[in-house]
């Protein structure tokens, strides 16, 4: 009974956001949980593909890393851009929730267009260090990204499955086992995603609903 519990809620709050119905004061705390974290993400994600590219330096060709750190630095701005504006324009929460939702999908689309672009360009151990990078910023965008699904599942698809598919199209015993792993580990952290964003979410009704019995309970002492 409790876990079908989550399943409904999960599936309202959802709801509530990209069909813009509902006034859920959840989908506010989300909103303002993305933005407390986009900025330190940023960072950190900046400071990852500098030493990224200095390590991948000599290994790939001039012009598909400064292809990758075009589309990089691209994104970078685009997501500072978006932000400027939502701020400017006071949006409202679900609107920042669609749009952090985007630009994460793109920051992890950014991270999976390099091993696609390695392909006949990289060795293997470039590719095991790629591959290392995303598994470390996609396990760490858990405690980041799983107040909003959406966010995270854009991430992680956007970051894995290219790397996966990429290693997969290179063939060979080895490079096909890492194509399976990539893709056996994308599935389980789409279900421990889920399962960490469906406690906070229960975590921030159990907060609501004390808040209003607390403020009812004010009321009829007056």
């Amino acid at each position: 009974m409790r876990s079908r519990r989550f399943s409904i809620d999960v599936k309202r709050w959802l709801s509530a956001v990209f069909d813009g119905r509902g006034s859920d004061p959840i989908i506010a705390r989300q909103a303002a949980a993305l933005a407390r974290n986009q900025w330190f993400s940023a960072a950190f994600n900046l400071m990852v593909v500098i030493v990224a590219a200095l390590v991948l330096h000599g290994g790939l060709s001039g012009s598909v890393l400064f292809g990758w750190l075009a589309v990089t630095a691209a994104v970078f701005l685009g997501r500072f851009g978006s932000w400027a504006i939502l701020d400017r324009r006071r949006a409202r929460p679900r609107t920042r929730l669609r749009v952090f939702a985007i630009g994460f999908a793109m920051a992890g689309g950014a991270w999976g267009l390099l091993p696609v672009l390695m392909i006949g360009e990289a060795g293997q151990e470039q590719f095991i260090f790629v591959g290392f990078v995303i598994a470390g910023l996609t396990a760490a965008s858990l405690a980041s990204l799983c107040w909003y699904l959406p966010a995270f599942f854009g991430f992680l698809a956007g970051a894995t499955l290219p790397l996966a598919g990429a290693c997969l199209l290179v063939g060979g015993r080895d490079f096909l086992a890492m194509g399976m792993m990539i893709l056996l580990y994308f599935i389980l952290l789409c279900l421990t995603g889920y399962r960490y964003a469906t406690t906070i979410l229960e975590t921030l009704d159990l907060q609501s609903a004390v808040r209003d019995a607390l403020h009812r309970l004010d009321e009829d002492r007056r």
